[in-house]
């Protein structure tokens, strides 16, 4: 009985044992097999976030596109027999913006208020960057009773003739800032006609400034443009929109004569440039013309966004025809 019970003893031991050493082996195995699995679905998964962000600034620009259409439309129906389609200039100008690709806005007429407003192009609002710095150089000349101290003088000529980002912000802040300086602000908007603009005070993206994520379409901003020789203030700027440093005379820098402008650039959250302008151009032809251009390059790229605005420029002073300021 005793031999009996010590054999069972030790046969359980033996199996035991191989047991012990199977599933110790079966372990090893295994374990390699999830981790490279693991490895395998960390792959899976970044190749699909970076799919979705993909699709997701696809989206975004596809959904920006068909929203500056809709302004377009909607502004056309607005501005009623004030705005044209440009007539039989239209057709020429769409070739141009075929063979440009990406998005681009026009908007044109002689100078002055209520005047007439020929509107191209499928690219209709976006931020005014920098292009808003000729509104809040006007607001500080009101703001100092027409006449500028030589410091306010210094802040604007920084601000628009080289688009000095901290003069900005310093005559934002002489302004009052915040919706003090925005209403200042908008008063010269609405001086000019251009009462649909409201002026950003709130950072709404951490690396740029609130007022120059303000929402101003293409037509709104060539209103304000034919109205700058009427409005009270206007003059002192004006001039230094005529004195533009050497590299940022691109696009209304580079036609006419006389050109008296100031540009905005800077990228969509997906890193893709918008780049625009507006002014006062004499053309060859005589006459002065106010113009609003503005472009989304195909490529996103700062360098395209401004060749666009070269050829934008040149097609608008063969097709455009000026006039005299009418206040």
């Amino acid at each position: 009985m005793g031999k009996r019970v010590a054999f069972a003893i030790m046969t359980l031991l033996v199996i035991g044992g191989a047991a012990a050493v199977l599933a110790f082996g079966g372990s090893g195995d295994n374990g390699e097999d999830a981790g490279r699995a693991a490895g395998e679905q960390l792959l899976r998964d970044q190749q699909k976030l970076a799919e979705t962000r993909r699709r997701t600034h696809a989206l975004e620009r596809k959904k920006r596109k068909l929203q500056r259409q809709v302004n377009a439309q909607k502004r056309s129906r607005a501005h009623g027999g004030s705005s044209s389609s440009g007539g039989g200039s239209s057709a020429g100008f769409s070739a141009l913006a075929k063979s440009l690709g990406g998005s681009v806005g026009l908007a044109y007429g002689p100078p002055g208020v209520g005047r007439d407003q020929t509107m191209l192009g499928d690219w209709s609002s976006g931020p005014a960057w920098s292009s808003i710095k000729v509104p809040i150089s006007i607001a500080a000349v009101r703001d100092n009773g027409g006449k500028p101290s030589a410091s306010t003088s210094g802040l604007m000529r920084r601000a628009i003739t080289a688009s000095d980002n901290a003069a900005a912000a310093s005559l934002w802040s002489s302004l009052g800032g915040g919706s003090t300086a925005g209403s200042k602000i908008e008063k010269v908007l609405a001086d000019a006609g251009n009462t649909s603009t409201s002026v950003q005070t709130q950072k709404v993206r951490s690396d740029f400034s609130p007022y120059g994520q303000t929402e101003w379409s293409v037509s709104d901003q060539q209103v304000f443009a034919a109205a700058l020789p009427c409005l009270r203030g206007s003059d002192p700027v004006i001039t230094l929109m005529g004195q533009v440093v050497s590299d940022q005379r691109w696009g209304l820098g580079q036609v006419g004569s006389n050109q008296r402008f100031k540009g905005g650039w800077g990228p969509d959250t997906g890193g893709a440039y918008d780049v625009r302008q507006f002014g006062l151009i004499d053309l060859p032809s005589g006459g002065t013309l106010a113009v609003a251009i503005a472009a989304h390059p195909p490529d996103g790229s700062f360098e395209t966004g401004k060749s666009m605005l070269n050829q934008l420029a040149q097609w608008v002073v063969k097709h455009g025809e000026g006039g005299r300021a009418s206040c």
